[in-house]
């Protein structure tokens, strides 16, 4: 994780550089920023390692509440761009409401399975009882909109789900009238079925939606096997917009080519591969449950955002964990770790 962490400074400064200079004349802006989310994100880091996770079985619902009143919040005075509202200001902090909303969620599934263990064996209990908690909240999320953010927290549930040992069958029978409906909202926007269509051939539309992806592309094909070297990336002089945030890979693969490529990904496979160790040796359901909720939501991420660059699935908003630029998720996902943190070392003793 810390390794994952430095990689993304190192990218942020190389990405963001030229931009950083030619917005606010300071080259440093976005790496600063970046720099104090990374140390914010230590921080919680290093304090949840040290309380016991069990304490937070106390903060379920206030936890769910808090994210709800907010998601409701960002609806009514939140603040966004191309027609989505998903920031809330409360004085000089401005951060994603979602975010914290997706932990909420998995800290909800891993108490109520935790206390309801007769659930895995009912479906009113398995499934409909979580899932009328979890539905508002996906409602207000959709109504941001943040179709990233839904298909990430359906993947999520799902696979908690499936961990907490409901039932194939009833998830079967849920998922059948649930993904048809998903595609229908995918596909009835204008806007979402040009995404679409953009997957299916980027280079149909190279000037309009497909640019994004066809300029990935680009940053893919010139780092070749061994890359161009840190610094000296094109597709970072503004061809590929906001390089620092969602695509930021392409910039990494470009610059440190099929290596950097293997090594980011080495990462990420090592990491949830240590937090599914920790979810499979921990006794305690809770922690299982908790642990388990926490690695199958950065893996869904990161396995999306490396379909996204390279054109395995539809452009979407979803930033690499602990590489993206970003405020929110990075201190989110750094907390998170450390209640992995706190989970394993109880597993120890």
């Amino acid at each position: 994780m810390i390794l994952l962490v430095v990689v993304g400074l190192i990218m942020n400064l190389s990405t963001s550089y030229i931009t950083s200079e030619y917005k606010y004349n300071d080259g440093l802006f976005f790496f600063k920023k970046h720099l104090f989310y990374s140390v914010a994100g230590f921080v919680l880091m290093t304090i949840l390692s040290f309380i016991n996770y069990r304490i937070l079985k106390k903060f379920v619902f206030i936890a769910f509440a808090f994210s709800f009143v907010c998601l409701v919040l960002v609806l009514v005075a939140g603040h966004g761009s191309h027609g989505a509202k998903r920031w809330l200001g409360i004085g000089p902090l401005n951060f994603q409401p979602v975010e914290i909303a997706k932990y909420s969620i998995v800290l909800f599934l891993a108490n109520y399975y935790t206390k309801h263990k007769e659930a895995e064996a009912s479906y009113l209990k398995g499934i409909i009882v979580p899932c009328l908690f979890i539905a508002p909240m996906l409602l207000l999320i959709l109504k941001q909109p943040n179709y990233s953010a839904i298909m990430l927290l359906s993947a999520t549930v799902f696979f908690m789900m499936l961990a907490a040992g409901v039932k194939w069958r009833y998830l079967i029978y849920t998922a059948l009238p649930v993904v048809p409906g998903l595609i229908y909202v995918l596909l009835s926007g204008k806007y979402r079925a040009d995404r679409v269509q953009t997957f299916l051939d980027p280079f149909k539309d190279v000037g309009g939606e497909g640019y994004q992806v066809v300029q990935s592309f680009l940053a893919f094909h010139s780092g070749g096997f061994w890359g161009t070297g840190l610094g000296g990336s094109i597709q970072k002089l503004n061809y590929l917009p906001e390089a620092h945030n969602d695509f930021i890979f392409s910039i990494i693969v470009e610059e440190n080519g099929f290596i950097g490529a293997l090594i980011v990904v080495g990462l990420f496979f090592f990491l949830i591969y240590r937090g599914m160790r920790v979810a499979i040796r921990s006794r305690d359901d809770f922690a299982r449950l908790l642990a388990f909720g926490i690695t199958a939501l950065i893996a869904c991420q990161a396995i999306v955002n490396f379909f996204v660059v390279t054109g395995l699935g539809p452009a979407t908003g979803v930033p690499l964990p602990f590489v993206s630029y970003g405020g929110t998720a990075l201190i989110i996902f750094l907390g998170s770790i450390g209640v992995l943190l706190n989970i394993s070392r109880s597993i120890e003793k």
